[in-house]
């Protein structure tokens, strides 16, 4: 990250991330696998149950 001084005299600053991708996949395949996290439960016609994010369920709409 480096850190310059923009015309208005407040630092700006650049963050590069070269393999933030497959980072952040990993990351949210282990929370599905985990079920970390989840706070509803929906449930398919064969009684299979799938555990989600309200966060994430509200926007899908």
């Amino acid at each position: 990250m480096a850190g310059s001084a923009g015309s208005s005299g407040s630092p700006h600053y650049s963050l590069r991330w070269n393999n933030h991708q497959s980072h952040i996949l990993h990351a949210f395949d282990t929370l599905l696998q985990s079920e970390a996290l989840v706070d509803v439960t929906l449930v398919c016609e064969d009684t299979r149950r799938v555990r989600a994010h309200k966060v994430v369920l509200s926007a899908c709409r």
